[in-house]
């Protein structure tokens, strides 16, 4: 089988043989495919798997981490003040600071419901 070679699996959707059963870590109820590559090729790796972004990701260098729960609107970022002030600024991006008050629950959003 090539590396091409796509299944559905329950859970996971599709995704090339190779990543099916490559490694995997594990969260509270959820269980994540791992894949490695440059941030260049992202969207690449979201078509690997059922077009779905990675929702957790980061550079070998950890200098920021993205977090996107798959049953919400939203996604956290973490990386240094300049980063995320920079993230702030963009205007096409809705961008507000978390804290840890906050919650991360589906009713947790107060801007958008």
């Amino acid at each position: 089988m090539n590396e091409l070679t796509a299944k559905r699996i329950p859970g996971v959707g599709i995704a090339p043989t190779h990543i099916i059963n490559g490694p995997r870590i594990a969260t509270p109820n959820r269980g994540h495919l791992l894949m490695q590559g440059s941030l260049s090729n992202l969207n690449q790796a979201a078509a690997l798997i059922d077009n779905q972004t990675p929702n957790l990701w980061w550079p070998q260098d950890r200098a920021w981490f993205v977090a996107s729960e798959i049953d919400y609107s939203w996604t956290y970022v973490a990386g240094s003040h300049e980063m995320l002030a920079a993230l702030m600024d963009h205007p096409k991006l809705e961008v507000l600071q978390a804290e840890r008050h906050h919650g991360c629950t589906a009713n947790a959003d107060t801007l958008n419901t």
